[in-house]
């Protein structure tokens, strides 16, 4: 979803901190959306199974359902998501004596039990949720916890180790070229993996770092040249790289 100034992501994710706010509260309620989308996803799968359609229109059906950004039914997923009513199965998922490896199963079970629903038949492929956030630099400009001090981004990297395992993608997208101001100190790193004590907790589950485009390093003193590029060539893939896109 867009993380646009003013939007109802940003007003969820980016409520800024008091001084009795837990880390673990915030990684929670972050959860908890989390698993109202992918219950909301559950839902539209339900319904979309019912008009006998191939299982390979599946990523497609969805993208047109929810239509542009803003859209009306965008705007109902992100209301349920947002609703901080219980989700049937998570009842006690704000219960800080429910540890985190027993809670992140359950997570996993869901989420399987969804992406059962449209696992391709006689094949290996395995299918995959996807969260994007748009504008993700909002996420990392406000605390949102006290104890320890933690931004948006952080804590939801945090809920999203609760996934662990689980066939789900979290992408942050940003054309914001200041990376050094979201970036943590050299002398307070902070790491933002799993949270288990367990020997599964490898880096091959840890949340990847800002990744710079290719605008933020590019080897040329600028991108283009006035003058210099022809139609054909600015709507080449090659050229179109240089902005990060597509």
């Amino acid at each position: 979803g867009d993380m646009a100034d003013g939007q109802p992501l940003v007003r969820f994710f980016c409520t800024k901190t008091t001084k009795e706010t837990l880390e673990l509260h915030v990684q929670r309620r972050y959860l908890l959306f989390l698993l109202k989308i992918i219950a909301f996803v559950d839902n539209w799968i339900n319904l979309w199974k019912r008009s006998g359609l191939g299982i390979e229109r599946v990523a497609a059906d969805w993208k047109e359902y929810l239509g542009p950004p803003f859209s009306p039914e965008r705007l109902k997923m992100y209301t349920t998501a947002i609703d901080p009513s219980p989700l049937r199965g998570f009842e006690d998922i704000s219960d800080e004596r429910v540890e985190f490896d027993h809670l992140r199963n359950r997570v996993k079970i869901f989420i399987d039990s969804v992406s059962k629903k449209i696992e391709p038949a006689q094949t290996d492929i395995q299918p995959v949720i996807v969260f994007y956030f748009d504008e993700a630099h909002h996420l990392s400009k406000t605390m949102v916890s006290a104890e320890p001090n933690r931004t948006a981004y952080q804590c939801l990297c945090k809920a999203f180790t609760y996934m662990m395992n689980a066939p789900v993608f979290a992408l942050f997208l940003s054309t914001y070229s200041r990376l050094s101001e979201t970036v943590s100190s050299s002398r307070n790193f902070w790491f933002p993996g799993p949270m288990s004590s367990n020997s599964e907790g490898s880096d091959d589950n840890m949340n990847a770092p800002f990744v710079e485009l290719p605008f933020d390093v590019w080897k040329e003193p600028s991108l283009v040249i006035e003058g210099t590029h022809s139609a054909q060539e600015i709507c080449s893939l090659k050229f179109m790289a240089r902005f990060g896109r597509p």
